[in-house]
């Protein structure tokens, strides 16, 4: 099974297709009229305050969506702090769709 699911997020570029979108996101929360000031605040100022970090990714069978699933996780650390900041994650649909993200300060 692992060695399924890897052959899946190779064949889609899954992780790098995961950073783009982290990276779009994160571009629109720290320049967005309604969040840029709520960004700084939180010591988001740019692409350089932060590093991101492949946390991992999983095979997901769930009640609550009617299709199995990829999940890729992202966490995002404050430069020089070792506590996570974001949390960042996209669903993928078995054929490398991207079905849904998620943005999530800590």
């Amino acid at each position: 099974m692992r060695e399924e699911l890897e052959n899946i997020i190779k064949k889609y570029n899954l992780i790098s297709n995961s950073f783009e979108y982290f990276w779009e996101n994160y571009d629109q929360y720290i320049s967005d009229e309604d969040t840029k000031d709520e960004a700084k605040e939180n010591g988001f100022i740019n692409r350089d305050s932060i590093a991101a970090k492949l946390y991992g990714y999983s095979y997901c069978i769930s009640d609550d969506l009617d299709f199995d699933y990829i999940k890729v996780y992202i966490d995002c650390f404050r430069k020089g702090e070792t506590m996570r900041s974001i949390t960042y994650w996209c669903i993928y649909d078995l054929n490398g769709d991207l079905f849904d993200d998620y943005f999530v300060l800590e």
